[in-house]
Parts: C-alpha cells; sequence; structure tokens
C-alpha cells in the first residue's frame, strides 16, 4: 500500500474511532427505536464520499488531490406490496452523480464528471428485483474519461439472506447481481484508445455481517467482490494501429464498514457514516490504460442520508 493510500485510509479509521467514543454519549433513544418521519411513497438520499483515487470499472481517472464526489437521488414508490398488479412493487427514481477533483484533472475547472440518471426498479418475487436505468455521463471540464457518453443499463439481483436463517446469525446473504450496460452514445474507454459503443457486464456479491453489537453504534462489515467484463469495452490501440478488445477488465474486492449515526433525530432521516479499503486486480488492457499498474489500493470515508 503507498504512502499516500496508507495515511488516508488510517485517517478515515481515525474518524470513525472517534464517532465510535462521542456516538454512545450523544445518542437519542427514540431514535434508534423510533423510525423516521417519512411514512408517503416519496423518499431521498444524499451523501458524498472522500475517496483517494477514483477508478471507474477498472479505469483510473484520478489519483491525486481532494477526490469530492458527492450525489442526491429520489424514489418515487407507484407500486407497493399492498396493491394487486403482476409485479411485487415498482418504483421510479432519477438523481445525480458527481466527481470534483482538487488538481482539475486537465480540464478548465474542478468539476470532473456528473452523471444524471432515471429509472425503474421492479419488485419481481420477496426474493428477486430487477432495474432498469438510462445514464449520462458527462464531463463539465472537458477532460473526463467519457466527456459525454450514454448508456441503458439492466440489472438482476437475488435477496439470499433468508436462506442463511438459522446457519449464521446477522448475517445478511451474499446478495448476489447481475448488471449489463448497453453504450448507445459516446464509450467510456475512451482514455484507452477505444472506438467501438460496447457492452459492459457485472457480476458481484455484498455479503454482509454485524461486527460490532451495539444498541447505538452497531457497525457492519460488508465484503463486496465485483468482476467486470466487456465486450468492445475494454479496448486499446496496438502499435501496429489496430484495436484490442479484451474481455476481462477488473476483479475489485472490498471491505467497508458502515455505522447508522443514532445521535441524529429521526425527523432529520436517517444518517450513516461508513469507511472502506478496496483491493482492485486489472486485465492486460486495463492495465494498459492505467500506464501499467495492474494493481490498486483504495481507501474510502463517506455519509450518507435517507429520508
Amino acid at each position: 500500500m503507498t504512502t499516500r493510500v496508507r495515511k488516508s485510509f488510517l485517517s478515515t479509521v481515525a474518524l470513525l474511532a472517534l464517532v465510535l467514543a462521542i456516538s454512545p454519549a450523544m445518542a437519542q433513544e427514540e431514535a434508534a427505536t423510533i423510525a423516521g418521519p417519512n411514512t408517503g411513497k416519496v423518499s431521498f438520499n444524499l451523501g458524498a464520499d472522500i475517496t483517494t483515487q477514483y477508478v471507474f470499472r477498472g479505469i483510473n481517472q484520478e489519483d491525486q488531490g481532494l477526490i469530492f464526489q458527492p450525489y442526491a437521488d429520489a424514489t418515487i414508490n407507484l407500486i407497493d406490496e399492498g396493491d394487486n398488479g403482476f409485479i411485487k412493487n415498482l418504483d421510479f427514481y432519477f438523481g445525480t452523480w458527481n466527481s470534483v477533483h482538487s488538481q482539475d484533472t486537465g480540464g478548465t475547472d474542478a468539476w470532473y464528471e456528473a452523471d444524471y440518471f432515471v429509472g425503474f426498479s421492479f419488485g419481481l418475487t420477496d426474493t428477486l428485483s430487477a432495474d432498469i436505468s438510462y445514464i449520462v455521463l458527462d464531463s463539465p471540464n472537458n477532460s473526463g474519461l467519457t466527456v459525454f457518453a450514454q448508456e441503458i443499463d439492466l440489472a438482476l439481483a437475488y435477496d439470499d439472506s433468508a436462506l442463511w436463517n438459522g446457519l449464521c446469525e446477522d448475517f445478511g446473504g451474499l446478495q448476489p447481481y447481475f448488471l449489463v450496460a448497453f453504450e448507445v452514445d459516446g464509450g467510456s474507454d475512451g482514455q484507452g484508445g477505444g472506438f467501438n459503443q460496447g457492452t459492459y457486464f457485472e457480476f458481484g456479491i455484498a455479503p454482509s455481517c454485524v461486527v460490532l453489537q451495539s444498541e447505538t453504534t452497531p457497525i457492519t462489515l460488508t465484503v463486496p467482490v465485483t468482476l467486470g467484463l466487456g465486450s468492445d469495452y475494454y479496448e486499446v490501440t496496438t502499435a501496429t494501429g489496430s484495436i484490442d478488445d479484451d474481455t476481462f477488465g477488473f476483479v475489485d474486492i472490498g471491505l467497508d464498514f458502515s455505522m447508522p449515526l443514532t445521535w441524529v433525530p429521526a425527523d432529520y432521516g436517517s444518517w450513516e457514516l461508513s469507511t472502506g479499503v478496496h483491493f482492485l486486480f486489472l486485465g492486460d488492457n486495463t492495465e494498459t490504460i492505467n500506464n501499467g499498474d495492474g494493481f490498486e489500493v483504495i481507501g474510502t470515508v463517506g455519509i450518507s442520508m435517507s429520508y
């Protein structure tokens, strides 16, 4: 682990330790036991992360300076479990995700990336859900990997937590999912020399377990494992001028810790602090795109609120 990453990661751990120290004294009993006031069909989520490196699907975007990534989204429940219909539930959502870099990343200002998305989430059964979304990936400072790209994402997720009942206490299951992204305009591998609109495939699991039992400050450990593959996606230009397409993009293994901030009154939403470290193992073409770096270590700390 590099000195820069080590210092950043230790700082995030120190921040989490500080919150652990002050939370019991500040916790309000009703915040831990009473659900938030939002009982309607519209919910909101917002937050921000600070990370040591921004890597998009295995391709490095920035690894210097301060990297600040705020996001926000809203969800409208159209069909819930109490309604009659073919599906269990249906949600419509929209939002934005951004990456702001102190180094300007070669552009005219610090606002490196702005993504806008809209989609539908379907509850097919009690355990199976599907999602379809349309995403615009833009670079306000015209220096981003995508500059301007658009894609359609389809995802399928399975909630296997019930299968582990009685076998492992506080284990949330493997939570397997599959995602496929179709590029419909532009290309996300532009820095690698790719010219074709490609298709990205992602397989992942996110097992989780409560590692610190507490009424006021429980801590959950999640170990996400992600495999990224592509077709006409991880492309580089060879010495002869031809385009080389590699199927394997990356494997990402993370250790993510999260903790609810129960001392925040429930009237102000549900707040959560998170920190973690991710280890990325890259394929041949992603290693070439990343200037020969085949292994990356990324530390992140973030805070989020849902209402």
